[in-house]
């Protein structure tokens, strides 16, 4: 409080002390957090100086007591297109799902311990997880650690499609071996349903 006293008692010496503050304009904002009797006092002397004080408030029950919506744990994710890489190379795959992220990376983990016996189910795969396939041919580790969500809040199974397709357009060195769905050029406007 004294070194603010002493700040604008330099400034009070620049300017005419006859001159009625309230006729000037304020020259500066400050807003504080309010505290009985300090405030008060602080806010009569930033006056005097041509500075208009806003108070707000910090610690409110209702800050304290009500946390209106708790924040989902990444990997609860749900409704989202997302990417997942590889721990030895570039390589990537987007994806779609309606079910918790981290359900689709267990899924992903299954398919690499079972590698597929004859061309049937290479191909059977190839749809369900292009990154599998990717680290069993490869020997590569799929990494699970860094999973991106690109968009999520989707409403339904199409919206998840084309913003999928969207994507592996946007990225053509993606491992998918699906296109997802077809999009036509003139539709490459970036989808809402943004992070």
């Amino acid at each position: 409080m004294k070194i603010i006293r002493s700040i604008l008692k330099q400034d009070n010496s620049v300017h005419n002390n006859n001159n009625n503050s309230n006729e000037m304009p304020w020259i500066g904002t400050a807003v504080l957090p309010y505290r009985h009797g300090t405030t008060e006092e602080l806010q009569r002397i930033l006056r005097q100086h041509r500075i208009k004080v806003y108070y707000k408030t910090t610690n409110t029950l209702r800050n304290t007591l009500v946390r209106l919506k708790e924040k989902i744990p990444f990997m609860s994710t749900q409704n989202c297109v997302y990417k997942l890489g590889c721990v030895d190379c570039d390589a990537f795959y987007i994806g779609e799902s309606s079910r918790e992220i981290l359900t689709r990376a267990k899924e992903h983990i299954r398919y690499t311990k079972k590698p597929p016996n004859n061309p049937v189910e290479l191909d059977r795969l190839q749809i369900k997880s292009a990154i599998a396939v990717h680290a069993i041919f490869n020997s590569h580790q799929i990494d699970f650690k860094n999973i991106k969500i690109l968009q999520k809040g989707f409403s339904n199974y199409k919206e998840r499609r084309v913003a999928e397709a969207f994507h592996i357009m946007l990225n053509p060195t993606a491992l998918n071996r699906k296109e997802g769905l077809t999009i036509q050029p003139t539709w490459t406007i970036y989808p809402s349903h943004s992070v």
